[in-house]
C-alpha cells in the first residue's frame, strides 16, 4: 500500500513540478518578451495579466515537489535536543497539522472557484477565467496532502523496523 502511494505520489508530484517549471518559463519568455516589445516602442496590454496567471499555477503546482524533496525549510534543532520516539511524535504531529491545513486551504480554494464561476469573474484585458486558478492551487495542495501522508506513513513505519 505504502509502495503504490509512494509512486503516485511520485508521479503526480513529478507531473506538477514539471508544469510549474513550464510556467516559469512562460513567465520569463513573456517578461523578456515585453521588456523588448516596449524598448522598441510596442508595448502590449497582456503580459502582466498572464505572468500573475502564471505565477499563481506556478506555486501552486511547485508545492507537492517541494514537500516530497523536502526543498522547504525545516527545524533541525529540534530533532538532535529530544529523543528519537519523541522526534517521531513531533513529526507525525506536525504531518497531521499539515495535511490539516492544506486540506483546509483546498476546500477554500475549492469554494472561490465555484464562487468566481457563478460570478462570471474574468480578466480585464484577455477574459482569461478566474475561476481555473483556485482549481490549480487546490490540486496542489491536495496532492501535498498525499505527499504528507505518505511521509507519515513512512516516518512510522520506520518506527516499526
Amino acid at each position: 500500500m505504502s509502495e503504490l502511494l509512494g509512486r503516485i505520489v511520485k508521479i503526480l508530484s513529478g507531473t506538477m513540478h514539471v508544469l510549474s517549471g513550464v510556467a516559469c518559463v512562460g513567465i520569463v519568455i513573456i517578461t523578456c518578451f515585453d521588456v523588448v516589445a516596449r524598448r522598441i516602442g510596442l508595448p502590449v496590454d497582456f503580459p502582466f495579466e498572464v505572468v500573475c496567471a502564471l505565477a499563481g499555477v506556478l506555486v501552486a503546482l511547485a508545492l507537492p515537489a517541494a514537500s516530497r524533496t523536502g526543498a522547504h525549510v525545516t527545524v533541525d534543532y529540534l530533532k538532535s535536543k529530544i529523543t528519537p520516539s519523541r522526534f517521531r511524535i513531533a513529526y507525525v504531529v506536525s504531518r497531521c497539522m499539515g495535511i490539516a491545513i492544506f486540506l483546509i486551504i483546498s476546500w477554500k480554494s475549492i469554494w472561490l472557484a465555484k464562487h468566481l464561476f457563478e460570478s462570471n469573474e474574468h480578466s480585464p484585458v484577455m477574459e482569461i477565467p478566474q475561476f481555473i486558478f483556485p482549481y490549480f492551487l487546490a490540486a496542489g495542495c491536495i496532492v501535498t496532502c498525499l505527499v504528507l501522508f505518505h511521509q507519515m506513513l513512512q516516518g512510522l513505519k520506520e518506527k516499526q523496523e
